[in-house]
């Protein structure tokens, strides 16, 4: 149990000094105007940017993890890539919790 505890603060701490949130339904116009992505442009869709948080909240000891992503889909086809999948997990009688999901499309 510690050494994934001790493998999970590692890459969270080292994922905080590369990573960078982006604001929430916002697109820039670049990333609203392509038309397809250059370096496969074959690809029905691109992940543009994700970004994930987790941390321990101070009140009832849980374990928070916040998720960002903001995907491209070019054609009918990569419509599959817009689909997220959250796993719920359970312990004993004990469920994981999913809650404040936004979403937007354009």
């Amino acid at each position: 149990m510690k050494k994934t505890l001790s493998l999970f603060l590692f890459i969270f701490i080292l994922s905080k000094s590369y990573s960078q949130d982006f604001e929430f339904a916002k697109p820039s116009g670049s990333e609203f105007e392509m038309k397809k992505y250059e370096k496969d442009t074959s690809a029905n869709a691109v992940v543009l940017r994700e970004y994930g948080t987790a941390y321990i909240s101070s009140q009832e000891g849980n374990l928070i993890f916040k998720h960002h992503v903001r995907i491209k889909i070019f054609n009918n086809k990569g419509y599959d890539q817009g689909n997220v999948v959250i796993p719920i997990h359970k312990n004993g009688d004990r469920f994981e919790k999913v809650y404040d999901i936004e979403a937007v499309t354009f």
